[in-house]
């Protein structure tokens, strides 16, 4: 991995957090991963690309990770020019033709908000960038210190859908209250507020319907085109035979949220009532809950 950007020291904090929250030992990967800091060293961006590449050769890594692009800048390189950016590409595309070799790079966006762009277009600088590359993750914050949406560009074959997450640090997990509208320019909407109605209360989707506009103020037109397909395929969304919408795993977290202490004395308080609930009910609420509180 190639770090431009932080010191030594933040660097292994970060290393050894990764690293505990996937239970990986670093002297697993002792040998197996290496970094190099460029923090405060005087290394021409012009050259500094090949002599990665050397590094790659010699010591015959599989990855190369670049955190971030701009620092391979320098001065005669301007990421808003689309030949400047296609000869970098280039270079960086001569040490994938390695064999057995991958390059990663990070790279940020303009300041400001992302919303209603396209997926392409996201990243600073000239379009050629977001052409070039086969494969593009790009984050969003969704107004929030801890949501995100994720998309993905694949150039070979169809791309996963475009989904939330809930980032803290190393930890992530897939955010259940994301809707793909949240990143339009009027977005101002998700799922938690249909799911936090649904739990309320068992209710048909008419009702369901009524009771989110006169909440919230959102239109019969969108709650359909935009938001019931996306609540109907939510994990816990149950509908009985005669149409009737509950969601008991979104009840129990509710109220285990609202528990001091979401532990098994706690429990007690409200899952004796809720007979339809299983253990392994009130088990997942717990541990997304949890998670959710210590985010």
């Amino acid at each position: 991995m190639i770090n431009p950007e932080l010191i030594n020291n933040e660097f292994q904090l970060r290393e050894r957090a990764l690293a505990d929250a996937m239970n990986i030992p670093l002297a697993n990967i002792k040998g197996n991963f290496g970094s190099y800091s460029l923090r405060r060293k005087k290394i021409d961006p012009e050259y500094l690309v090949d002599g990665i590449r050397q590094m790659v050769i010699r010591e015959h890594y599989q990855v190369v990770l670049l955190d971030s692009l701009y620092m391979l800048c320098g001065d005669k390189t301007d990421e808003n020019s689309n030949s400047d950016m296609i000869k970098l590409m280039l270079k960086l595309e001569d040490m994938c033709g390695l064999e057995g070799v991958t390059v990663i790079f990070s790279h940020h966006t303009v300041k400001g908000s992302q919303e209603g762009k396209r997926t392409i277009d996201v990243a600073a600088g000239a379009g050629a960038l977001g052409r070039f590359v086969d494969t593009a993750l790009v984050t969003r914050n969704l107004d929030d210190k801890y949501r995100y949406s994720l998309e993905t560009i694949y150039r070979y074959g169809r791309a996963p859908d475009i989904f939330g997450l809930i980032m803290n640090g190393p930890h992530a997990s897939i955010d259940p209250d994301f809707n793909k509208t949240e990143i339009a320019p009027s977005g101002k909407y998700n799922n938690a507020h249909i799911l936090n109605l649904m739990a309320e209360k068992p209710m048909r989707a008419s009702q369901l319907q009524k009771a989110v506009e006169a909440s919230i103020g959102m239109s019969s037109g969108t709650f359909y085109a935009n938001y019931w397909p996306a609540v109907q395929a939510t994990a816990g969304v149950k509908e009985d035979v005669k149409g009737v919408l509950t969601h008991r795993l979104r009840y129990l977290q509710m109220m285990i949220a609202q528990q001091q202490s979401p532990g098994s004395s706690d429990l007690h308080c409200f899952a004796g009532g809720l007979s339809s609930c299983s253990i392994s009910d009130i088990n997942r609420a717990c541990r997304v809950t949890s998670y959710i509180c210590c985010a």
